[in-house]
């Protein structure tokens, strides 16, 4: 395959993501707390809400023998 080929599969990859998926979500708001703190106050209704702090989801992997998880942070 080459770069080109491969360059248009990851574009139709991505043309399928919406803001909701996580794949897409975790690189859109890591390292963007303006952004995070935006779509809060949308979603909040409260203009004055600030972002002290933001992180994007992680992975918990096998915590003393449980199941992995992924917290929404």
């Amino acid at each position: 395959m080459t770069d080109e080929e491969r360059r248009q599969k990851q574009l139709e990859c991505l043309k399928q993501l919406r803001p909701i998926d996580d794949t897409l979500m975790r690189c859109l708001f890591k390292n963007r707390p303006r952004l995070v703190k935006l779509v809060l106050r949308i979603f909040t209704g409260k203009p004055d809400l600030e972002v002290l702090h933001s992180n994007t989801q992680y992975d918990m992997k096998r915590l003393a023998g449980a199941k992995s998880v992924v917290l929404d942070v």
